[in-house]
């Protein structure tokens, strides 16, 4: 399967790509993922990070902003981050200076010796003119797309001169530039020693490039569409999950339910940032649709394992889960298994995620919300899924739904459910789908609320469901393990 792949790297002029800093950004037309791709042998050195650092690569970003992070990414998306990272690459310092030599008096001979040793440097309009018909042609040639520029190559070497004829240019031609956009940004600065740009942090928590890491981990989202064109597939009990979310459930009493829903909207009005939609609105939300409580905040999700390499741990704003004591403990402290299904290093907190609420507040971005969805999705996914085949010799992969997420963006509440795969057949990488359940405009009227209500409840309920089957199918296999076990002790006894 062939994939187009975006690169980020110094390169002379030449057409098509946006510049950046004297250098651009193109896209290459195949990437084939099955083919060794060369990697950087000598990356660049950086200071360490620090605290504060360190907490915002893993929280602001959503993955973990590291040279490896961006090697192993099959496209790299133009955002800030891609630009800070590519600056940093561009800072390179001069790894070859010269060393330092006893100072020597200028004097006649040294002159004379100098001038004797460095012959003039000749212009280009010089060497051209004088060049042959046939070394014209050969230099025109080699140069159709801009020709190599040695001195971009990480590590060459730089003699004095070019590097200080390099600098001064720089210097000159950017001066008046940078003159110039002094007074309309305020976040942009500039050094004469390595002309890198300070882009200020984006406060967002995700970015098209945590998207991409995603999908190259195999965690597709809701929209997806493979090279060729195709989506993919639809998992078998989607009509059935459709149809047990639109389930009637009794109405609640209606002036209990009229002065809760005013509170829900009066919060929802009076939000003005995400902090305010994630602890006021969606707490009113819940209570307006007599929803159970039990329900867990803000926690992130530090024990589970990646389930791709290179991003930071979940943290949905809400999420549903089992008692950690329905579960056998010789399957909780199962060493692969208690990376899966016990979210947090909290381990009474609740386990086995399968139902997970993402909110943004009015300036936040629905795409965010559904990324982060995503992510939460196939952790619970395949939380279920290692509870479904324990104790099995061969894991089925049926595709079903199993686990559901939601997003509250701008009043509107969206459903989601998460499936899981194996299209290459057994021993081969998992896939996880995302697929649109339900939508519903919560401020919109009182009739719609109390829809997209029964759709969260109902949910709720079926996700518990699903949840109280595969732990009770894990429970089951743990008591004929436990108690073939017994069999064979009892018979090497006798």
């Amino acid at each position: 399967m062939e994939r187009s792949v975006a690169y980020i790297g110094p390169s002379p002029a030449a057409d098509g790509g946006p510049i950046v800093d004297d250098f651009y950004m193109f896209e290459a037309q195949y990437f084939n993922p099955h083919k060794r791709q060369h990697t950087e042998q000598h990356p660049l050195p950086s200071p360490p990070p620090s605290k504060r650092q360190k907490k915002l690569q893993h929280c602001s970003l959503g993955y973990i902003d590291t040279p490896a992070f961006w090697d192993s990414l099959s496209k790299i998306w133009l955002t800030k981050h891609a630009l800070r990272e590519l600056n940093r690459r561009n800072a390179k310092p001069l790894l070859y200076s010269p060393s330092p030599r006893a100072h020597r008096p200028v004097t006649r001979n040294l002159l004379a010796e100098v001038k004797k040793r460095h012959k003039p440097i000749q212009s280009v309009s010089d060497f051209l003119h004088n060049c042959t018909p046939k070394t014209l042609k050969n230099i025109k040639l080699f140069a159709r797309y801009g020709g190599p520029d040695l001195s971009d190559l990480r590590g060459h070497p730089e003699s004095t001169h070019s590097f200080e004829y390099t600098m001064s240019l720089r210097h000159s031609s950017r001066h008046s530039r940078v003159q110039k956009r002094a007074s309309s940004s305020r976040t942009k600065t500039t050094t004469t020693k390595t002309t890198v740009t300070k882009i200020t942090r984006n406060s967002r928590p995700q970015d098209v490039n945590y998207h991409q890491k995603l999908i190259d981990g195999g965690v597709y989202p809701y929209g997806y569409k493979f090279p060729d064109g195709s989506k993919p597939p639809l998992p078998p009990n989607l009509e059935e999950v459709i149809r047990r979310l639109a389930q009637p459930r009794s109405s609640p009493s209606p002036s209990r339910f009229l002065e809760k829903y005013e509170e829900f909207i009066e919060r929802d009005a009076e939000a003005f940032n995400e902090d305010a939609v994630k602890d006021s609105v969606i707490p009113a939300m819940l209570r307006a649709m007599g929803t159970s409580n039990r329900t867990q905040r803000n926690v992130w999700f530090t024990n589970i394992d990646p389930i791709v390499a290179g991003i930071s741990q979940a943290k949905p704003e809400y999420y549903y889960g089992a008692q950690p004591e329905q579960i056998h403990p010789d399957i909780r402290n199962n060493e692969q298994l208690n990376k899966h299904i016990i979210p947090s290093s909290h381990t009474h907190l609740p386990a086995v995620p399968n139902f997970s609420l993402e909110a943004k507040g009015p300036d936040g971005s629905s795409a965010e919300a559904i990324r982060q969805a995503c992510h939460d999705g196939a952790l619970g996914e395949r939380a279920m899924h290692s509870l479904r085949a324990y104790g099995q010799d061969q894991p089925v992969y049926d595709n079903n739904i199993h686990t559901i997420s939601s997003t509250y963006c701008d009043g509107t509440l969206k459903m989601y459910g998460h499936s899981i795969a194996q299209p290459e057949g057994p021993g081969t990488r998992p896939e996880y789908y995302m697929h649109h359940l339900k939508g519903w405009n919560m401020t919109g009227d009182q009739d719609t609320f109390l829809k997209g209500a029964t759709t969260f409840k109902n949910a709720v309920d079926l996700t518990r469901e699903y949840r109280d089957a595969a732990i009770a199918h894990a429970n089951e296999m743990r008591r004929i393990i436990d108690h073939e076990g017994n069999i064979e002790e009892v018979e090497e006894s006798e």
